[in-house]
């Protein structure tokens, strides 16, 4: 993960107010070093920026983990102000991208629902409708 995190934050892909106040954000001038580099050329590029990437990278741009832990990491980014969470799921290293898939579905994403629920209603906020699909 820290390679796609250091291919993300030095292409600019990555750049939120959160991470900038956490002091999440690369040195402008390492950045520079791969300045031009084609996104499409994959991690390679961007492996000098590698050592810059810490845990608290990872952790800060990645859900991983158990349903509990995944559920718990994305409802406290919502409560930090956080108005979405792009997917891009990944095997786990006893399943496939389509287990990780249906596990965000049927399991983390009812959690965070019932949470933007409940803390709506706490607050008198009738929350948002959900569109479904067939």
């Amino acid at each position: 993960m820290s390679g796609s995190i250091a291919r993300s934050l030095g292409a600019g892909r990555l750049r939120s107010r959160t991470a900038a106040a956490q002091g999440l954000v690369l040195p402008a001038e390492a950045v520079a070093r791969v300045a031009g580099a084609a996104y499409g050329a994959g991690v390679a590029p961007y492996l000098p920026l590698l050592p810059l990437v810490t845990d608290r990278h990872v952790d800060a741009f990645t859900l991983a983990g158990t349903v509990d832990e995944v559920a718990e990491h994305a409802i406290a980014l919502r409560e930090a102000g956080a108005d979405a969470i792009i997917a891009r799921p990944v095997a786990s290293e006893t399943g496939t991208i389509d287990e990780t898939i249906l596990k965000l579905g049927a399991e983390v994403w009812p959690r965070i629902r019932l949470e933007r629920e409940l803390t709506s209603s706490d607050k008198g906020v009738k929350p948002p409708s959900v569109v479904r699909r067939a």
